[in-house]
């Protein structure tokens, strides 16, 4: 019989700020290579605790020998607290393979433990089911008594479920006493495709091309890890062939040469990972407000997508203003005109039939206000933030770090999401 393999964080359970804490000291000089009094000093954990919270960290593909691994070190740029999906799915891809990361697969996925069991055996034969059954499915596979394996395998459901681990991903839910799986939230298409590259390399090394049928039926593949039946599968490669990951001939799939065979995926994807050209724009409220976009490096194919999903009338602020301007004035002062380009704003979201403006190009405007004038861009965000009684929508893309701390959390939303 197998071991269960999940004795690894002791009583502590999965929780992102905690892990956040290890994050942060994993990206300083020394990594996580200190003593023991250190760590807990900059981490702010107990004794006990430290070690725990780190293989967790490990398990979930974010630390290897004491420091950040690649994508460790995108997320905590780029997502520090762990609230994007994206993360979150990240961590579960790893956490799925029990802490063996992207290995040949063993002879049964319960040779790797509790949670590669329950991940690549039971979910996808059981949909809809109850701790105890999932405890019965256990006791007859793993050698550990009975009530052990039920003191641990608690510890999967709470990753799934608990608000500060990983439950906005949906990859499980509960309703009443029953675990439902198949409702999840599925990442956006450059993730998945991240997914399938790595274990394109794991299952089928240097093949151009496989048949379709292998991936849909990959032992330990993307099926199961996203949560998903070879339908839906299926439906999630042809996204991804729209997106010009894979190719797909006659019953062939074929990795596309950004993500191809023998280029390390990591670097093909990393630069694509924030970005979710499904991201729905739709159904804030209040309707008739200013929200922020942040996106650091929009490109023109996201943008065009955003448009066709969110039914948006696409906008830019830089070819607007000259449209306004005089040509003939020698310099441009926008520090004193700034209700004149206040009231150009309002009026872009005049008269349409889109349902929202999609507003690029502001952050000149923003940068011009820093350097000339930073009481007027105070005031100007001021203003910006109170505006009321928008016909439609105003969605403004801006890069991170020109947001404002006065701005509400609740009227911005980031493309790492």
């Amino acid at each position: 019989m197998a071991k269960l393999q999940l004795h690894f964080n002791g009583s502590f359970a999965f929780k992102k700020e905690e892990i956040s804490r290890i994050l942060q000291a994993a990206s300083e000089e020394n990594g996580l290579n200190d003593t023991l009094p250190n760590l807990m000093q900059k981490t702010s954990l107990g004794n006990a605790k430290v070690g725990r919270i780190k293989s967790w960290t490990i398990r979930a593909g974010l630390i290897q020998n004491h420091r950040l691994t690649p994508e460790g070190e995108i997320v905590w740029r780029r997502d520090p607290y762990l609230e994007s999906s994206v993360t979150e799915w990240l961590m579960h891809f790893y956490l799925s393979f029990g802490g063996q990361g992207i290995q040949p697969t063993p002879k049964s996925p319960e040779d790797w433990g509790g949670w590669c069991y329950f991940v690549y055996s039971f979910l996808p034969e059981n949909s809809k089911f109850t701790s105890e059954e999932f405890l019965d499915s256990c006791t007859a596979v793993f050698e550990e008594e009975s009530k052990v394996i039920a003191d641990r395998i608690k510890f999967i459901f709470r990753t799934y479920t608990d608000s500060q681990a990983l439950a906005s991903c949906k990859f499980l839910t509960q309703e009443n006493k029953k675990y439902v799986t198949g409702y999840a939230r599925l990442p956006n298409p450059y993730l998945v495709g991240y997914f399938l590259a790595l274990l394109w390399q794991r299952n089928f090394q240097e093949e151009g091309s496989v048949l379709t049928e292998s991936i849909l039926n990959q032992k330990m593949g993307l099926a199961a890890v996203l949560g998903v039946k070879a339908t839906t599968l299926q439906e999630q490669l042809n996204a991804l062939e729209a997106y010009g990951i894979i190719e797909q001939r006659r019953g062939q799939c074929l990795l596309s040469k950004s993500y191809g065979v023998g280029m390390n995926p990591w670097y093909c994807w990393r630069s694509r990972m924030t970005a979710n050209p499904n991201i729905c724009l739709q159904g804030v409220r209040p309707d008739n407000q200013v929200y922020l976009l942040l996106w650091d490096t929009p490109n023109e194919n996201d943008l065009v997508r955003i448009v066709l999903y969110n039914n948006a009338l696409r906008v830019n602020y830089r070819e607007n203003l000259l449209q306004r301007i005089n040509q003939s004035d020698r310099f441009l002062t926008l520090h004193h005109d700034l209700e004149r380009e206040l009231t150009a704003i309002k009026f872009m979201c005049s008269g349409i039939k889109e349902q929202m403006v999609l507003l690029e190009g502001l952050d000149c405007l923003i940068t011009y206000l820093q350097v000339y004038s930073p009481k007027h861009l105070t005031l100007f965000w001021n203003n910006l933030e109170k505006t009321r009684k928008l016909e439609r929508i105003l969605w403004v893309i801006l890069p991170q770090q020109l947001v404002p701390k006065i701005w509400p959390a609740m009227r911005m939303k980031s493309m790492f999401d």
